[in-house]
């Protein structure tokens, strides 16, 4: 009976400091993810923007609520040249297609901080058709549904729970 009470806490011990190594662990990797935002300093909630050396004025519209306030950029080059420019201050970043750039924007009038993320999205050349496939399926609507998708249908419906609802079992969007 002793042996098997040393055994239990022994066990009770080992399962302890594993908890601990655990909640050490998750600690170290929230600590190390967590960085330094650079801030760039505003007077008013909005700020100017400039992409590749074109000005678009005051495009940026300072949103304290959204958190992450996402700015999608499509990348056509390797990279874009971006300014966020306040009466104060300026940030200066080169953003590349599937990169994000946070930052925060420090309202001085108001005291607010918004939380804006960059997001550079690889630009794609939109589809292009021929004149022939234009005019043959103009004002043509044509849907699909693949052969496993009715199989899956016809197997849920053979199923007792399907019987008992009358809306179909599986939906294709």
């Amino acid at each position: 009976m002793k042996n098997m009470q040393e055994v239990a806490y022994g066990l009770f011990y080992v399962l302890r400091v594993f908890a601990l190594f655990l909640i050490l662990l998750t600690s170290y990797s929230t600590s190390a993810q967590q960085k330094k935002l650079p801030v760039l300093k505003a007077e008013k909630n909005r700020i100017s923007l400039i992409i590749d050396s074109v000005s678009y004025g005051e495009a940026v519209v300072l949103n304290p609520k959204l958190k992450p306030d996402l700015l999608n950029f499509p990348i056509k080059k390797e990279l874009m040249h971006l300014v966020f420019k306040s009466a104060i201050d300026s940030l200066s970043i080169n953003l590349k297609g599937g990169e994000n750039f946070d930052f925060m924007v420090i309202n001085q009038e108001s005291n607010d901080s918004a939380y804006l993320r960059a997001v550079g999205q690889k630009f794609t050349n939109p589809a292009r058709f021929s004149k022939f496939y234009q005019k043959s399926n103009n004002l043509k609507t044509t849907i699909d549904i693949p052969p496993v998708y009715e199989l899956i249908n016809i197997v849920i419906a053979l199923t007792p729970s399907a019987a008992k609802k009358p809306e179909p079992c599986f939906q294709v969007l």
